[in-house]
């Protein structure tokens, strides 16, 4: 069976992200290699995490694309929760609790602090991510899994509900 025309709209909105990021690594590279510092061995894992995180964006957006058609107030509540998710994220601040409190297995609960904190491993040589990449691979794993599952339920009757 092929997969449906439909599902192409969530992977654009995440192949463009993918390439917007990609842009982003880039320039730090340039910036990198202009200051005299270069990438180590860990840099070849940066693919790997981008992947990862591609799976677990990617199955969010099936999740929230098909839920968006049947319950309307998912769009109107998306750009708040993705905010609020952005500074639950350590983005813009380092993880403060690394080890294993359970602070840092709160934080956990969040899939992107293990992802985040491998790509920061891999690119800025900070400490390895230990559990918490563990428990971010589960979970991207999960929401893929349940993205595709669910947009594939939901595909048959989006033309209904539109």
């Amino acid at each position: 069976k092929t997969p449906s025309p439909r599902i192409l709209i969530p992977l654009a909105a995440v192949v463009s992200m993918m390439v917007d990021f990609l842009i982003t690594v880039g320039l730090f590279l340039v910036f990198d290699f202009s200051y005299g510092r270069h990438p180590d061995w860990r840099f070849a894992f940066a693919p790997v995490f981008l992947f990862l995180t591609f799976l677990l964006t990617f199955g969010l957006s099936l999740l929230l694309s098909a839920a968006n058609v049947r319950y309307r107030d998912v769009g109107q509540a998306l750009p708040f929760t993705l905010q609020l998710w952005f500074f639950l994220s350590p983005v813009a601040f380092p993880l403060l609790t690394p080890g294993h409190s359970w602070e840092t297995y709160l934080q956990g609960l969040n899939p992107l602090v293990g992802l985040i904190l491998a790509f920061r491993w891999s690119l800025l040589g900070t400490p390895p991510p230990h559990g918490l990449f563990v428990l971010a691979l589960v979970m991207t794993f999960g929401f893929f899994v349940a993205g595709v599952s669910y947009f594939s339920r939901a595909d048959r009757t989006i033309a209904d509900d539109v």
